[in-house]
Formats: structure tokens, C-alpha cells, sequence
């Protein structure tokens, strides 16, 4: 990720800090400008971090983890409860380490149904993990695979 920087390495970990502290990221054109170098070099240089960012799926999440699933998005008129409109069904799990928080993986879900979060939970959470949840009905089915 590093070879052939058409920069100084110093800014090379400036930029990562940036867009790994920002809330929402930065733009490659936001980059350009403060660091005054070309939009197209911040482009790709902001894609190769990206890409060095993802996970490798290669370690679960283990231990105690605690699973939620929410509604993400403001109200809206005539909706009600969980009905979607236009708000994001989201799946929460949280590694919990005895000094704190671990790691966290969330994704965007359809429906909360036993199918979907199976497949999420299959996909980041170790079979040995203890999972604790809300008690959605969505879960019961998931006992006989996992330790909820």
C-alpha cells in the first residue's frame, strides 16, 4: 500500500488518520485540497486504504458478544413501530472483553428473520461464542446452532 507513494509517507499517515477518525470519512476532493496534491492520486490512495481497512472474515468474533438488530432513520408519517419506509433494518454485534468493547460488525438486513440474522451471525461470530440478545423471536431457531 505504501510503495511507490507519489507523496511522503508523512502524509501518507496523515491521510490515513484522517479517514479512519472522521466520522463520515473524507472525500477524495477534501483530501486533494488540504493536502494539496491531486484529486486522482488521493482517489486511489483512499481505495487502497479502504481496501486494507475491510475485514478478512479470518477471525470471528469470539467470547461473549452481544447481538441487537435496529431501525436506522428519523420518523416518518403514517409508520409506525417497525414498519421500514425508508429507515435501514440494521444487525449489531459487539465483542465484549473484560476491559471494555471489542470488536463490532453491523450490516444492513431486509427482514429480522431467523434466515438473515443466521447469515449474519454465521458469517462474523464464532460457534463457540456466547451470544446474548434481546430475545427476538428471530433468534429462537438459531439456539440449536449457536450458544444464545
Amino acid at each position: 500500500m505504501l510503495e511507490k507513494l507519489k507523496f511522503s509517507i508523512l502524509i501518507a499517515f496523515h491521510i490515513v488518520f484522517k479517514i479512519s477518525t472522521k466520522k463520515k470519512g473524507m472525500s477524495s476532493l477534501e483530501l486533494s485540497s488540504e493536502f494539496e496534491l491531486r484529486q486522482k492520486t488521493c482517489w486511489s490512495f483512499k481505495l487502497k486504504i479502504q481496501q486494507a481497512m475491510k475485514s478478512s472474515l479470518n477471525y470471528p468474533l469470539t467470547g461473549t458478544i452481544h447481538v441487537d438488530e435496529f431501525m436506522v432513520g428519523g420518523p416518518e408519517e403514517d409508520k409506525r413501530g417497525r414498519s421500514k419506509g425508508l429507515k435501514k433494518l440494521i444487525v449489531l454485534a459487539v465483542e465484549v472483553l473484560d476491559d471494555g468493547v471489542g470488536r463490532a460488525y453491523a450490516e444492513v438486513i431486509e427482514h429480522s428473520s431467523a434466515n438473515e440474522l443466521g447469515a449474519f451471525l454465521r458469517k462474523y461470530i464464532s460457534k463457540e461464542a456466547t451470544i446474548i440478545t434481546d430475545k427476538w423471536r428471530g433468534y429462537s431457531p438459531l439456539k440449536k446452532s449457536f450458544r444464545i
